[in-house]
């Protein structure tokens, strides 16, 4: 049997709403009425109570109660004043209760058919009471001659049933009135239930919430980071590992994002510039692939999504592998060089130069042997050996003319940090050698120097490459900015961002200490990257 879907959460609410404003109407009307009904009564009580004084204070009262005659003039006299002011009765009586005048002449002479002693003994009352023409709210006050003593009563009443026909039609008042908010009410809950249909998708309850759970088990499950911003670009959702790449703690929904990262690299993505693309940024050491999606809802735009995947280790191993592609370059080129040279030594012995080509051996072994020796000799750490011997061997290639200068502690220094100290000093190099050959046709010259202070590595480049435009330093350690023309599946603009955050990783700085416009020079400064500190130098570094 097929399931019945359920109530819509519109619907409950507007029927909700419906029972809460009828109910509420209900209350007020009845609460309204009673109101009306105990008002009257006190309202009537008290005009009954001021025709009764001022009739027990007319002449003609005291004059009839004095004559004994009940009845005649009075009893005239008396109705007109009954029917102007709108009473049920108006009855008169003396010291003994026997009625002078009352409605209904027949009743003229009898004594009252309620208790008047009270009244009779000075007291002024307002009462309801059943008498012979039903039950009325009435007022009763003694009726007093010179001296102050009680020669009658009069009292003064009006039918309960005239004033349930007026608490009634102010209840009909009341309720015309609760019709018209009733139905504003009804209205305004439809208007509601709209809207929230509308905010809810026509969703119920509890599709509503299992919505929720399942993108709360999405969020905690993918390994990406996701940010999600509304209209105004302010936090509304944010899961654990986007807290993780962004290093953000602690309450931030309803937060901008770009106060919190405040990295000018999430400008361009933050500002809609780089819509729907991967873009690289490099944010608190990280490279991070960022893209931004606008989210519409029924064409109407709500927010945005933007997503993080941490590509540092990717672009470590990129890096890393642009080493070993250069060094295995190196090689190619050395297995060409000693090509030649076999050559060589073969055309020699094939001529019958025996002693030429054995002198040519002893040269070139004891060039090559004198320059890896040169570099042991010089630098204690065989990391950095290896990775100089490298780029020796490029430089070469390249026609280049490549040198190393180091401080004496060098000797003995041993590298921590081994793979950012060849990142940083690498890149550094490379593009100093790109630098050096776009400006010189013979391949120009690079200089490197490596100085210790402490347990600091301070490693400075030179080249004599064209130099660093003014108008673009400050943007050059920025991730993918480069000013060599790309190349068709050659990264740009990765090299220097990585010096950088090698460096910011370990407390340091890289910087350009030349003159920009006259050959570049970059130092870069690693805090912590010597194994063990070396005495600080005491002469302090010359400016390149």
């Amino acid at each position: 049997m097929r399931s019945r879907r359920p109530m819509p959460l519109s619907v409950q609410v507007l029927a909700l709403q419906i029972v809460i404003v009828v109910v509420t109407l209900g209350v007020v009307a009845a609460a309204g009425f009673f109101h009306a009904r105990d008002t009257l009564h006190e309202q009537y009580g008290q005009r009954s109570l001021v025709v009764a004084q001022t009739v027990a204070n007319m002449p003609q009262t005291h004059e009839a109660l004095a004559a004994g005659v009940p009845g005649g003039a009075l009893q005239d006299t008396i109705e007109r004043i009954r029917v102007a002011t709108g009473m049920t009765y108006i009855a008169v009586a003396d010291a003994d209760g026997i009625r002078f005048t009352h409605p209904t002449e027949s009743r003229i002479g009898e004594r009252l058919s309620t208790d008047p002693s009270a009244v009779l003994s000075g007291e002024t009352t307002i009462t309801t009471e059943t008498g012979t023409l039903g039950t009325t709210v009435r007022a009763k006050v003694p009726i007093l001659d010179e001296d102050g003593t009680v020669i009658g009563l009069v009292s003064v009443g009006v039918s309960t049933a005239e004033i349930g026909e007026e608490t009634r039609s102010t209840l009909w008042t009341v309720l015309g009135y609760g019709g018209i908010a009733l139905l504003l009410g009804v209205v305004g809950s439809w208007v509601l239930a709209r809207r929230l249909r509308r905010k809810t998708l026509g969703l119920t309850p509890s599709e509503i919430a299992a919505l929720y759970e399942n993108r709360e088990a999405m969020l905690l499950s993918i390994r990406e980071g996701v940010v999600t911003l509304d209209a105004k670009d302010r936090i509304t959702l944010i899961n654990d590992e986007a807290r993780r790449l962004l290093e953000i703690d602690g309450d931030v929904i309803g937060r901008s994002l770009r106060e919190l990262v405040p990295s000018p690299h999430f400008a361009a993505v933050l500002d809609g510039q780089q819509e729907g693309g991967d873009t690289s940024v490099v944010s608190q050491g990280r490279v991070l692939v960022v893209s931004r999606r606008t989210v519409s809802v029924r064409s109407r735009v709500v927010g945005s999504v933007v997503t993080l995947r941490d590509r540092t280790e990717l672009e470590v191993l990129v890096t890393e592998l642009a080493s070993v592609k250069g060094m295995a370059d190196s090689l190619r080129a050395k297995a060409h060089e000693y090509s030649n040279r076999l050559h060589t030594i073969a055309g020699l012995l094939e001529l019958g130069h025996i002693d030429e080509a054995i002198r040519y051996v002893t040269h070139e072994s004891r060039f090559a042997q004198s320059l890896t020796e040169a570099y042991a000799d010089e630098l204690g750490d065989p990391t950095l050996v290896a990775l100089l011997l490298s780029k020796s061997a490029v430089a070469a290639e390249r026609g280049i003319e490549f040198q190393v200068s180091r401080d004496d502690d060098m000797l003995t220094a041993r590298l921590a940090h081994a793979h950012d100290t060849v990142t940083a000093v690498g890149n550094l190099i490379d593009n100093a050698f790109d630098a050096a050959a776009s400006s010189d046709a013979n391949g120009g010259w690079v200089r490197a120097d490596l100085q210790t202070r402490g347990s600091t590595l301070i490693v400075t480049v030179s080249d004599s490459g064209p130099g660093v435009d003014p108008g673009t330093a400050d943007r050059i350690f920025d991730y993918g900015y480069t000013t060599k023309p790309q190349r068709r599946g050659a990264g740009r603009g990765i090299g220097l961002a990585l010096v950088a955050e090698a460096a910011e990783r370990h407390g340091g700085t890289v910087e350009i200490v030349a003159d920009p416009a006259s050959g570049a020079t970059f130092r870069v400064t690693l805090v912590g990257m010597l194994l063990d500190p070396v005495a600080d130098p005491t002469p302090e570094l010359a400016a390149t």
